[in-house]
């Protein structure tokens, strides 16, 4: 680690524009939400994740954490702040393509007595179809190897792929019930990777502004996040590659956002999944655009709960 307590806590005022940050203040009771974290995360330019950031909010709790190198970076991040006693269920997120696990951190805190993992999809391996698949059943071996009855997998628009395949994988060792939200079925992958490849970063960026996304960040900060979305969107097209192999049906709930444009033709994205699943219920969140995830977690929590 290369930096002091005074210089962190500079940061977090400059990212905060608050010159009364004291060293155990809250990150977020200051203001602060998860595109300040973002920017937190780039100024600071450590080997840190934005999870740590709102798992350790203030300057005293996120310093101790990076000197003693108590950072989580698994490819399985509980986000829960507290224990949880409950070792029956547990709730399985993927987050959308360029997010962080850190999206989730609001259902675990609506659900606090469920144990709420994220995915990191940094550490899905994409290199080779035969690693990918090897990287799908490491993180599978992960979920039953802490010894839960059932799961609750979710994800959220290209996590919807991997949320997929990885129930395919673990289906026949747990009782699984799978959420896919906010997403479109890639029914041609091989399609999909040569339309992938010679997509320019400024049309993927307007792209994502059309569906509501990249709001508040800069030019670096897109940047990265266009490269995270980049590596997600392959693991989406290797996911349905899989998928295509297996011609049972999982049994999903789709969940979909009023004012998604991505998922606006309702009767058309169903029939795209029929053609993978079987599906049990269609939720759909009034007003809700693409990245509800972010601000209608409350109702998602509500839905997990419910169905």
């Amino acid at each position: 680690m290369n930096i002091s307590k005074n210089d962190l806590l500079e940061k977090f005022k400059e990212v905060l524009k608050n010159d009364e940050v004291s060293l155990d203040d809250s990150f977020f009771d200051l203001g602060g939400d998860s595109f300040d974290a973002i920017r937190l995360l780039h100024k600071l330019n450590l080997d840190i994740k934005i999870i740590d950031i709102f798992n350790n909010p203030s300057v005293n709790s996120l310093f101790e954490v990076i000197e003693k190198g108590k950072l989580d970076h698994n490819v399985l991040i509980k986000l829960n702040s507290a224990e949880v006693e409950d070792r029956e269920l547990a709730v399985i997120a993927i987050p959308y393509g360029g997010g962080d696990v850190s999206v989730y951190k609001k259902i675990s805190n609506l659900i606090p007595y469920i144990p709420v993992y994220g995915v990191n999809t940094n550490k899905i391996k994409t290199t080779t179809a035969e690693v990918f698949k090897e990287s799908v059943e490491e993180l599978a071996e992960q979920i039953i190897s802490i010894g839960f009855q059932k799961v609750i997998l979710y994800g959220h628009c290209a996590g919807s792929a991997l949320a997929l395949c990885l129930e395919k994988v673990l289906n026949s060792k747990l009782n699984v019930k799978l959420f896919l939200a906010a997403s479109v079925p890639i029914s041609a992958p091989d399609d999909a990777l040569l339309e992938f490849l010679k997509t320019t970063d400024g049309e993927w960026e307007d792209y994502l502004h059309e569906i509501g996304g990249l709001k508040g960040l800069d030019s670096n900060e897109i940047s990265r996040m266009l490269k995270k979305g980049r590596h997600d969107h392959m693991i989406s097209i290797l996911s349905f590659r899989n998928i295509l192999r297996d011609s049972s049906k999982s049994k999903a709930t789709l969940i979909l956002g009023d004012s998604d444009p991505v998922t606006s033709n309702v009767e058309k994205i169903t029939q795209e999944w029929e053609k993978y699943i079987s599906i049990s219920k269609i939720v759909k969140i009034p007003d809700a655009g693409h990245y509800f995830i972010n601000d209608y977690a409350d109702r998602v929590a509500e839905i997990l709960k419910l169905n």
